[in-house]
């Protein structure tokens, strides 16, 4: 009753004590979990944002500073100043967390989840949290990144050439090898949640559906898979093997330069495209990809029937995520191959 109590409290002390006793429950749990890759920190708290300093950096959430809409809000840069005397700004991006199905409850849970998992994780291709909002009118999360764009934004432009795509497609798949070693379920993989920085390295920042690990499998919310991205035979619970057909829809994404477009999923929805098109020893990639000077077509062959066997019919037929990694290990393309 009193964590429910402390839960819900919307004032600036409450929320404080919340992080705090969840923290110190998380930890306890974390002690007794086996880590194999996913670095367990100890992040100080995340910093205490307000609506009116949000506004402020975002220049009152300019159009000109809106970066994407993902599924669960919206992506805006930002820049916010220093705690230090000199004044500096710093490049930021902020999540405002928005649904038309959610209500403010819910995501204020999602928010809730994504904070606390951030706090305490820390991977090369996970998001670094600054800080967060949670305010009566206003949700949001700060992240430490200034990218190019998000994934989906990239795969519209066609900005990425082959050795990108590759090394793209294996660091994420290493970093849902490492949580799902430790139990945890993405459940939204979709090229809409992931960034791309300056280096072209993919960031996961959206984990509002995250279950598992010291979150346990209770179901957050009743919405659940990302549209273009969803195994048709997912059900309740959610599997390993739901998160491995969505990353074969992303690779799929990736190889054939598809960003999703709900208002024309039969060119746009890999997968699908991908089971009318596909034959076996094909290739899928995209033409331009094909005339990339570092392409290889064996390579795009392989890859082309990894992605296939991510969208198994029985889940139990489909990879893990071990499997992919050490797959595209052997394909990856070294700056000097290029």
């Amino acid at each position: 009753m009193v964590i429910d109590n402390v839960l819900h409290a919307r004032d600036r002390g409450s929320i404080r004590t919340f992080y705090d006793l969840s923290s110190f429950v998380i930890l306890c749990q974390l002690m007794l979990e086996s880590f194999t890759g996913m670095d367990l920190v100890l992040q100080s708290h995340p910093e205490l944002f307000t609506h009116d300093q949000l506004k402020v950096a975002t220049n009152g959430f300019s159009a000109e500073n809106l970066i994407a809409s993902a599924q669960f809000g919206k992506l805006y840069r930002g820049k916010i100043k220093h705690d230090d005397e000199s004044g500096e700004e710093k490049d930021v991006t902020l999540k405002i967390w928005e649904h038309q199905k959610c209500s403010f409850q819910d995501l204020r849970s999602k928010l809730k989840t994504e904070v606390l998992f951030l706090k305490h994780h820390n991977h090369p291709n996970l998001v670094k949290l600054i800080g967060c909002c949670e305010s009566d009118e206003l949700l949001a999360t700060i992240y430490d990144i200034s990218p190019l764009d998000t994934l989906h934004n990239l795969l519209e432009k066609d900005q990425m050439n082959w050795q990108q795509t590759v090394n793209v497609a294996l660091q994420f798949a290493r970093l849902l090898d490492e949580l799902h070693r430790s139990d945890y379920l993405v459940r939204n993989i979709s090229a809409a949640h992931i960034m791309i920085d300056k280096d072209c390295n993919p960031i996961l920042f959206d984990l509002s559906m995250l279950t598992g690990g010291f979150f346990g499998d209770v179901p957050n919310g009743s919405i659940w898979g990302s549209p273009g991205y969803i195994d048709p035979r997912a059900s309740s619970p959610w599997s390993v093997k739901c998160d491995i057909y969505s990353y074969g829809a992303l690779l799929l994404s990736l190889i054939g330069k598809k960003a999703y477009n709900p208002e024309n999923k039969e060119e746009t929805k890999a997968d699908c495209w991908a089971k009318k098109e596909f034959k076996p020893d094909c290739s899928l990639v995209h033409k331009k990809l094909q005339d990339d000077p570092a392409y290889d077509a064996r390579c795009g062959n392989d890859v082309t029937a990894l992605a296939m066997c991510c969208l198994e019919y029985y889940p139990q037929s489909r990879p893990i995520m071990l499997q992919i990694v050490k797959f595209l290990e052997k394909r990856q393309i070294k700056d000097g191959d290029a």
